[in-house]
């Protein structure tokens, strides 16, 4: 998806678009990382997807990326958005996934090839079911960036401001999204354990 140059950005959204580097530059100076507290803020604006409603944020390890429509957004929501894309910045999430879908992906091809050699060699087959659950769980621990972000963002500003934007997130998300944030606030809130210590 192709960013909106900022000549096409309108008056107000200039002034907002300051209000989240202003925001980027003050959350990631509080970062434990030198590559996130020390780098130049970067945010890209994106038309609002056609396929969804907006309200989307993302990082690519370099950039913070939003949907248009969260230029606008309350100041706590957009505090609570760029201390969880922080949090994937810090922790590599981007590099980390990266390499999970290459073990997927390595391991669904490497499967495949020893399943059809299984059946001249019936030991390949325990082999190949061990390369593809390890090759699933590799994908699968990415889903816990999610939570290890707010985490880490909690870090970067509170847990009073991660909880906050937790609540402005989910009237925004569908609904078994919104379970999903409602479980990631109570582990902030401490009400549910975790894998990842503060």
């Amino acid at each position: 998806m192709t960013a909106i140059p900022l000549e096409n950005l309108t008056t107000a959204e200039k002034v907002q678009l300051t209000l989240w580097m202003n925001d980027i530059a003050a959350i990631a100076g509080n970062s434990v990382s030198g590559r996130v507290r020390n780098r130049e803020p970067r945010l890209r604006v994106h038309p609002i997807p056609q396929e969804g409603d907006g309200h989307a944020a993302w990082t690519t390890g370099e950039w913070i990326n939003i949907s248009r429509d969260l230029l606008a957004a309350d100041p706590k929501l957009r505090r609570y958005l760029i201390a969880h894309e922080l949090g994937h910045d810090e922790g590599w999430h981007d590099a980390i996934g990266f390499a999970a879908a290459i073990a997927v992906a390595f391991g669904l091809g490497t499967t495949i090839s020893l399943l059809s050699l299984a059946a001249i060699v019936p030991s390949l087959q325990s082999a190949s079911v061990t390369l593809m659950g390890v090759a699933t769980i590799a994908g699968r621990k990415t889903m816990c960036f999610e939570w290890e972000a707010d985490r880490r963002g909690a870090r970067m500003t509170s847990v009073q401001a991660m909880t906050d934007g937790i609540d402005l997130v989910i009237p925004l998300r569908s609904p078994n999204l919104r379970a999903f944030y409602s479980n990631k606030k109570e582990r902030l809130n401490g009400l549910k354990p975790s894998w990842f210590s503060p």
